[in-house]
């Protein structure tokens, strides 16, 4: 090991002194089998000392350096069979641990994802170490979401009801509760923009641009984004706030212009009304 640390440090002498040389070259050639060859003897080394206390029936001991060939060279074959080693020492068997996950698998392709998500959490918690909780981590965070998406479409679907019934007061405070309970839900932009609406039928012009004004700032590539700008300047109509209605018509057609807004026969009653209101806010 001594020998192939002096080597990497001569040929990074070489690479630093000489570097347009030919030399820097097969220096670098020359440093990165070094590398390799020291990494391997480390490997080499842990094994023996892992297989030392095995042998001594220090099995505590033992898997605690297969575990660091596990952590410190993961990608490496050797760090399989360190892998295998530590479950024959845990008494439990790759198969085992590869039956449990193709159970919560199963569970979770059949589209039953409470049951899978405790299948998967407990396998985690079982074997930290295992390819397979590395795996089970990624598809956890996955059903977490769907989980998150379906209760906040369920809150969603509620709290439109109730507007659609003439509930304004109690669809805001549902929309509210949904937006604060899941923010990075699928459902969110549409909660509220659909809040925004209900304020607007309420005649609560300043909240409803507070509101909409929301939608564009924390979902800007939401395709709820332009039709919420338009509402913003409608609200500031109402409230005679000719100027900041005219510039909300303005900036619709700018920023989006593959918008409705800003194409075809509604792109020519935007202008116009945007022409008028200027018009109004310059006599004001």
């Amino acid at each position: 090991n001594e020998d192939y640390s002096h080597a990497i440090e001569t040929f990074q002498r070489v690479i630093l002194e000489y570097p347009d040389s030919s030399y820097a070259s097969l220096a670098k050639n020359g440093m990165d089998e070094a590398s390799i060859s020291l990494k391997s003897k480390r490997i080499e080394r842990l094994f023996e000392i892992a297989q030392r206390y095995y042998n001594m029936g220090e099995y505590e001991k033992a898997k605690q350096v297969f575990k660091s060939i596990t952590e410190e060279y993961p990608e490496t074959n050797q760090a399989q069979k360190a892998q295998e080693m530590i479950y024959q020492l845990s008494g439990v068997s790759a198969e085992r641990v590869s039956e449990e996950y193709m159970a919560a698998q199963r569970s979770y392709e059949q589209g039953d994802l409470t049951k899978s998500l405790e299948q998967f959490n407990s396998l985690v918690k079982k074997y930290p170490q295992t390819i397979y909780a590395k795996a089970a981590e990624g598809t956890i965070a996955i059903i977490q979401e769907k989980l998150s998406n379906k209760k906040a479409k369920g809150l969603y679907e509620e709290a439109r009801s109730l507007q659609e019934q003439g509930n304004y007061a109690e669809a805001i405070e549902e929309y509210t509760r949904m937006l604060e309970e899941y923010p990075k839900a699928y459902w969110t932009p549409y909660a509220q923009y659909s809040k925004a609406e209900a304020l607007y039928v309420q005649q609560k012009y300043k909240e409803a641009v507070a509101a909409w004004q929301k939608v564009i700032d924390n979902f800007p590539g939401s395709d709820m984004s332009p039709h919420s700008l338009y509402h913003i300047a409608e609200c500031y109509e109402k409230l005679k706030d000719y100027k900041n209605a005219y510039q909300s018509y303005l900036k619709l057609q700018q920023v989006y212009p593959e918008s409705i807004y800003a194409r075809g026969e509604l792109s020519e009653l935007i202008k116009k009304q945007a022409d008028k209101l200027k018009t109004m806010a310059e006599i004001k």
